[in-house]
């Protein structure tokens, strides 16, 4: 028998967790209704933050989010990023897709400014065709999400705290509530590495007990590796 795929769930003993240097964050974009989210996770501590993206309109004496034509434009991408930062972000570390506000000129200019790193994830080819099908034959690529693992799966894990309590799309105090509920609650791979119920609030402000956790981490794949 030639498997024609790789065995994914007899070789979940062989994955390894990821590790980064203090302050590194994976950003991405979150859209919900009209409404569009800047989604950053710190990559060692799991501590979340969000911040809306879409423009806000007055409307008589109300203010309401609407969509805009430049939402994901390089300004207010930059300017979600500083709001982030007075929130208590301090990322020394960007790691996102080809989003083109990511990596735009100005935002560029910024990370220079703010002395930040960004780090763009590899592409792969998007469908692999032999020689002899030119017709399908395609050389697009995307990025490689599997690299981006961690905040795709936050992202979801957001979706499905709203749908459990019958919110369809995510207004900005709604989001607010459920980040707050997301970095008090206990998260499964800091508890497995801490030895105790662990929430990303807890290792946000621990930098001791983000090392302890990196270091474990490290042991754990190096025996995975040796296996």
């Amino acid at each position: 028998y030639n498997p024609n795929s790789f065995p994914m769930k007899s070789n979940k003993q062989y994955f390894l967790h990821s590790v980064f240097s203090p302050g590194a964050y994976m950003i991405d974009l979150m859209f919900t209704g009209n409404l569009a989210y800047l989604i950053a996770i710190n990559a060692n501590t799991r501590y979340l933050f969000a911040e809306l993206l879409t423009p806000r309109f007055k409307f008589g004496e109300d203010w309401r989010y609407g969509t805009h034509d430049s939402v994901k434009d390089t300004p207010h991408f930059i300017q979600a990023l500083k709001n982030l930062k007075l929130q208590g972000m301090e990322p020394k570390v960007l790691i996102g897709d080809d989003e083109g506000c990511f990596y735009s000129k100005d935002s560029r200019k910024y990370y220079k400014e703010e002395e930040i790193e960004f780090r763009k994830i590899e592409r792969i080819k998007k469908g692999v065709y032999p020689s002899w099908m030119p017709e399908v034959q395609k050389n697009h690529t995307e990025p490689l999400h599997s690299s981006l693992g961690i905040i795709d799966r936050v992202i979801r894990t957001l979706r499905d705290m709203a749908y459990n309590v019958h919110v369809g799309v995510i207004k900005k105090e709604e989001m607010d509530d459920i980040v707050k509920m997301y970095n008090n609650a206990p998260h499964k791979t800091l508890t497995k590495y801490a030895g105790e119920p662990t929430s990303p609030m807890q290792v946000q402000n621990n930098p001791d007990l983000e090392k302890f956790i990196t270091r474990k981490i490290c042991q754990d794949n190096y025996n995975i590796k040796a296996k």
